[in-house]
């Protein structure tokens, strides 16, 4: 049973909860659908190279956390310091002694920091229950 002050503060939790959508970038440029990103990969300092479900890629001079901010967070990781992936897309995981390194959809390889292991493998958990 649930009380005026309960359903108060899940009202308030939910207009106060960030809402995800198209990521946008300087210059007119606009990912409508950030489902279709499989992962960014810093390559520079502030140059990401964004890989996309159909196998195409976009450079684009921006930072890794400016991208990881205008993403859902219960299905992106920022798994190592050049790396956030679409947790949601991984399709198999290799241990390699001192490090992982995940594969996703596309061919796209990344790798998982001691330090985000267990995010990674929380959230691989969560997003692949059957």
């Amino acid at each position: 049973m649930k009380n005026e002050n309960s359903e108060q503060s899940e009202n308030n939790m939910s207009e106060n909860r960030k809402t995800y959508g198209p990521v946008r970038f300087p210059g007119n440029i606009t990912i409508e659908d950030p489902n279709d990103i499989v992962m960014v990969e810093g390559i520079g300092y502030n140059c990401i190279k964004i890989y996309f479900l159909n196998r195409n890629s976009l450079v684009v001079a921006k930072s890794l956390k400016f991208v990881m901010d205008q993403l859902d967070p219960a299905v992106f990781l920022r798994s190592h310091n050049s790396y956030i992936i679409n947790v949601s897309l991984v399709t198999g995981i290799e241990d390699q002694g001192n490090r992982l390194l995940v594969h996703l959809q596309g061919g796209c390889q990344a790798f998982v920091s001691d330090a985000n292991f267990d995010a990674f493998m929380r959230m691989y958990k969560a997003l692949n229950k059957e």
